[in-house]
C-alpha cells in the first residue's frame, strides 16, 4: 500500500478551490479516526461543505461533505467533544488572527500554538472545551 493511501479515501476528487477550514492530525493518526472527526465536523456545522485534511506535514487533499456524511448537532456542540470510543481525542479549534482561516486538531499545546496553513503566523486557540 502507497504511504498516503488510507487518506486518499475521504478526499474528494471534485473538491476544487481554495479552502480555508483543516482538520490537522498528528502524524500517527489512522484513516479512521480521521474520517470519524470529519464525520463528526461535517455533521457539526450545516454551512461546512470542506475540509483540507493533513496528517502531519502531508496535506493529503480536500475532503467534502458530499463524500462523507455526519450526524452531531451544531458547530458548538464539536469543539472541546471527545470523539466516541477514543476518550484520548478532543477536537480543538484554531483561527487565524489575520485570514481568519479556522484548523481543527485533536491535540493541543497552548505554548506552542499552531502556524497557518496559510504561512500568516501563529494562530489563536477558539474554545478549549
Amino acid at each position: 500500500m502507497v504511504a498516503g493511501e488510507p487518506f486518499r479515501m475521504l478526499v474528494d476528487p471534485l473538491a476544487t478551490g481554495h479552502c480555508d477550514q483543516w482538520l490537522d492530525l498528528p502524524e500517527t493518526s489512522r484513516a479512521g479516526d480521521a474520517a470519524a472527526l470529519l464525520d463528526l465536523l461535517f455533521g457539526t456545522d450545516d454551512t461546512l461543505d470542506l475540509v483540507v485534511l493533513r496528517v502531519g506535514t502531508v496535506r493529503h487533499g480536500t475532503a467534502s461533505r458530499r463524500l462523507l456524511r455526519g450526524g452531531a448537532k451544531g458547530i458548538d456542540d464539536a469543539a472541546g467533544q471527545t470523539l466516541p470510543g477514543h476518550p484520548r481525542y478532543e477536537l480543538i479549534d484554531w483561527r487565524c488572527p489575520v485570514c481568519q482561516t479556522l484548523v481543527w486538531r485533536i491535540h493541543a499545546d497552548p505554548r506552542r500554538p499552531p502556524e497557518c496553513p496559510e504561512g500568516c503566523g501563529p494562530m489563536g486557540m477558539r474554545r478549549t472545551g
